[in-house]
């Protein structure tokens, strides 16, 4: 019996210490999974983070492509009556003739003056097209000096651009009109105008 004894010591003693370092193995391995989870879940909340701040930064990206978008928009509104006049000029420069090279320039001023003035309900685009179609038809002599083919094509936008108010036409249909009138009728401009 005292081998049964011995042998049972022995394993006592062999469990103590193997049993010692084991648990503390398994406290190490703990440890490791804690500290491993823990650096798992302080990684996933980094990485929450870092999305939640990307898309601030999309977003306020998309906030400041917007508002740019809205800036060249208005720029584009604002400037788009003065690109449709320069277009309606360029087709008046095409139909009238004028000695000096500031005639053009002095026309478009004159349009401008009248538009601004409150007198017509006709933006600049409308009273250049009536000027192009006067020029069209001839009804003003290319002979005359600059100054005299201004104002009379001016008196002819004006009481055009008033004929289409009074009938709630398009300035460049009354235009139109009116030119085909004083060249197929051979009128002047007070007799086009009685007749409008």
């Amino acid at each position: 019996m005292a081998t049964g004894n011995l042998n049972v010591a022995m394993i006592l003693k062999l469990v103590d210490q193997v049993s010692g370092p084991a648990a503390g193995a398994v406290s190490a391995l703990r440890g490791i999974g804690a500290a491993t989870e823990q650096a798992g879940r302080a990684g996933v909340a980094w990485s929450n983070e870092q999305l939640a701040a990307n898309q601030a930064r999309m977003q306020g990206l998309q906030s400041q492509a917007l508002g740019i978008a809205a800036t060249g928009y208005a720029f584009y509104q604002a400037l788009k009556p003065a690109i449709e006049f320069e277009s309606a000029m360029a087709g008046v420069s095409k139909v009238v003739d004028f000695d000096s090279p500031d005639g053009l320039a002095q026309m478009q001023e004159d349009i401008l003056a009248m538009t601004t003035s409150g007198a017509l309900p006709i933006a600049a685009e409308g009273i250049a097209a009536i000027i192009e179609a006067a020029g069209q038809a001839g009804v003003v002599d290319s002979a005359l000096p600059d100054d005299e083919e201004r104002a009379q094509l001016i008196a002819f936008a004006r009481d055009a651009a008033q004929m289409g108010v009074a009938f709630d036409i398009s300035a460049e249909q009354s235009g139109a009109s009116m030119a085909q009138w004083r060249k197929a009728m051979g009128l002047s401009q007070s007799q086009a105008l009685g007749l409008g």
